[in-house]
């Protein structure tokens, strides 16, 4: 039987592997977070600070995301959304 995958409430697709998806994108922003911040002083300020933080968070909240998913619990968007302003 052929399954249609629907979208979660938190954006994320249903299907099995998704948890391992927003593991490895989670690990690889925060990898290019990184990097922009160690080209601090040779790219724009925006970039190296603002931007990169903002990949920071995304990618935290993606692992966090990834593990709750594979305990069975995913947090709703709004929560991940309103975390930073807590």
């Amino acid at each position: 039987m052929l399954r249609v995958h629907r979208y979660t409430l938190s954006g994320m697709i249903k299907f099995p592997f998704g948890s391992l998806i927003l593991q490895y994108g989670g690990d690889l922003l925060l990898g290019l977070s990184m990097v922009l911040f160690a080209l601090r002083g040779q790219a724009p300020e925006w970039v190296t600070f603002a931007f990169a933080n903002v990949l920071m968070f995304v990618g935290v909240m993606m692992r966090i995301q990834s593990l709750r998913r594979e305990l069975g619990r995913p947090l709703p968007l709004i929560l991940m959304v309103a975390a930073p302003f807590l």
